[in-house]
């Protein structure tokens, strides 16, 4: 009997959820800007809808915890697909309005996202797997919008954390 190739693709066995994943980078940052910045990640579910919510947010604990929103991931109870928010895929001359609610279920999210009738700009993207998500997260991270915010919290806190010297002269305006 000939032997059977197997169809299935090639399948990483060293994946995480996306929570832990993202409190995964949220550990490291205080590392990498040895301890300067901090990272949170809270989420929050909807019983009804099933519906978890993700954010992921830089602090700058020196300056009075000031936070930036990196980015938001949005998913069901089978943790895939998920949909991102992040500034980085924001449409330019996008406006900001209130935080959006709760979809009826992941699917009403799903397809807000991908949502480009009407004039409704399809700008968050819906990530199928954790290689997909990890991709994704690395270009939100290294995006210029992120590096900014990285960049500024960490200006202002070294800023705060400079220690003042009374016979320094003080900086021309």
């Amino acid at each position: 009997m000939a032997a059977v190739a197997s169809l299935w693709p090639e399948i990483n066995v060293d994946i995480v959820t996306p929570v832990s994943l993202l409190k995964a980078q949220a550990g490291m940052i205080g590392r990498l800007t040895k301890g300067i910045l901090d990272a949170e990640v809270t989420s929050f579910s909807n019983q009804t809808t099933g519906e978890v919510i993700h954010r992921l947010d830089l602090l700058a604990p020196s300056v009075d915890d000031r936070r930036v929103r990196v980015l938001t991931a949005t998913h069901g109870a089978d943790f895939y697909p998920v949909v991102l928010e992040a500034e980085c895929y924001r449409p330019s001359g996008f406006i900001v309005g209130n935080p959006r609610p709760f979809f009826p279920n992941i699917g009403e999210a799903i397809k807000e996202a991908m949502d480009v009738s009407e004039g409704k700009p399809g700008w968050r993207p819906v990530v199928g797997s954790y290689e997909e998500l990890t991709t994704r997260l690395r270009e939100v991270f290294a995006s210029p919008q992120v590096r900014g915010a990285i960049d500024t919290l960490i200006a202002l806190s070294n800023e705060k954390l400079a220690p003042t010297d009374p016979g320094a002269a003080a900086p021309a305006a």
